[in-house]
């Protein structure tokens, strides 16, 4: 989870999130030409000129965020990444229901899209930065399959997670041979994150699903609500149940509807792994949980902390990253206080967001559960740290039936890497480790086996 850039994403923060209003309507023949209005507020944004941004935006944006705001979301969003260094072409990404406009972005520390929508006059009515995708139409370069999995041994299935109005597109990821199988759901981090949980060149949730349906354990992966349905969505209104809770509870639903399938385990990764606790607590269905990164200590500790890191990674802390760091901790101190309404909106998401995940407690919950579990740690993960998963450690001790293993040498991503993890290392492209694919494959194995 930690600062996560697709409502979130797995380097930024909830902070780069800007939602778009509710209600708007289709806007591509009012606008003239919407690429050239995103182009120019790409430049603005570069150039610290961010009034002249927010003299743009339409009422619902400007009440999410106020004024000054987005000056700390652009400044974070360097601390995080570096410096802009150059843009892409701009292409439109969707029409409906506003125009939204897509510009690549490259930065010292990774490429990212700057997603731009305007509603019917022209306005800007939400900003995203979001991860990278090809224009509509353009061939996509197929990452090379990891060298555990085996595309002979299994096929893939289009299915549909969910009832309107927020269907999402998935793929159900079949052995071959004589089921049932073992199946698995799995459960993406914070923000609008597509099924494979893309991050420029890497798919760590294709990498499982391919390793995992190579050694016979079925799984299913969903496009995010957030990634499909981000658009449609009040900013003001969203809640862990909206972004990650309901959508994890229809696909086991879905998964517990197909006959080629036996005994059914969640793996939540990042915030899908936190809340992991929360929806198994509602899922009779599930044989067992599996927590890859799992947030343990409040959000209010966990992001300064992930910020300051990134402010220090390159062995020094500037004046401005330290005011960067500060002013990202009390905006983040004043959303979980309860001092402010809760369709406040801070840092980008409602205040009441932030209060409902602050206040949650994952290892109470998971000590709760009569499921087996299985907790996964990098130990290069700056996002979720040790920490964390030292707490979940001594949170179950007393309980039976829950195994933990530390990677020393994985990063959030559950990906090689060495010396210190930072945000680049994620354009870098690399598979999941194969100890990770057969920790779960041996778990899941020994358990339906019995």
């Amino acid at each position: 989870m930690g600062m996560d850039l697709r409502f979130g994403r797995i380097l930024l923060g909830w902070a780069m999130v800007i939602l778009v209003g509710p209600g708007l309507t289709g806007a591509a023949e009012a606008l003239g030409d919407p690429l050239a209005w995103a182009v120019q507020i790409t430049d603005q944004l570069r150039a610290g000129r961010f009034q002249e941004v927010e003299a743009r935006f339409d009422p619902a944006l400007a009440a999410a965020l106020p004024p000054g705001q987005l000056a700390v979301v652009w400044a974070s969003l360097e601390a995080q990444l570096g410096p802009l260094q150059a843009v892409g072409e701009a292409f439109v990404a969707g029409e409906e229901p506003v125009v939204q406009v897509r510009q690549p972005a490259t930065f010292a520390g990774g490429e990212v899209d700057l997603l731009y929508a305007f509603d019917d006059r022209g306005r800007l009515a939400g900003f995203w930065v979001v991860p990278r995708q090809d224009p509509p139409g353009e061939a996509q370069a197929d990452a090379s399959p990891p060298p555990y999995a085996d595309p002979s041994r299994f096929v893939e299935v289009e299915v549909t997670v969910g009832q309107p109005p927020y269907e999402l597109p998935g793929t159900l990821t079949l052995p071959r041979g004589e089921g049932p199988f073992p199946g698995v759901v799995l459960v993406h981090g914070s923000g609008p994150q597509d099924r494979d949980e893309r991050i420029g060149p890497n798919r760590p949730f294709r990498d499982l699903a391919w390793g995992l349906a190579t050694r016979g354990i079925a799984v299913l992966r969903y496009d995010k609500r957030t990634f499909v349905h981000g658009p449609r969505l009040d900013p003001t209104q969203v809640t862990l149940e909206d972004e990650v809770v309901a959508d994890a509870l229809a696909a086991v639903e879905l998964l517990a509807g197909r006959p080629e399938i036996g005994p059914i385990y969640l793996a939540g990764h990042s915030l899908g792994g936190t809340l992991a606790p929360v929806i198994a607590r509602r899922a009779p269905e599930l044989a067992g949980v599996i927590l890859l990164a799992p947030m343990a200590r409040p959000v209010s500790q966990v992001l300064p902390e992930q910020l300051a890191y990134l402010a220090q990674v390159d062995g020094q802390v500037t004046p401005e990253e330290e005011a960067q760091v500060e002013a990202f901790r009390t905006a983040l101190a004043q959303a979980v206080s309860g001092a402010v309404a809760p369709e406040a909106m801070i840092l980008g998401a409602p205040a009441a967001y932030w209060q409902e995940l602050d206040a949650l407690d994952p290892v109470a919950v998971a000590r709760e559960l009569e499921l087996p579990m299985l907790v996964l740690q990098g130990g290069r993960d700056y996002q979720v740290t040790e920490a964390d998963f030292r707490r979940f450690q001594a949170g179950l001790a007393s309980r039976a039936g829950v195994q933990f293993h530390l990677f020393p040498e994985l990063n959030h991503l559950f990906m090689v890497g060495t010396g210190p993890s930072h945000p680049g290392e994620y354009e870098d492209p690399g598979h999941v480790a194969p100890e990770v694919v057969e920790t779960i494959a041996r778990w899941i194995t020994h358990l339906s086996r019995r």
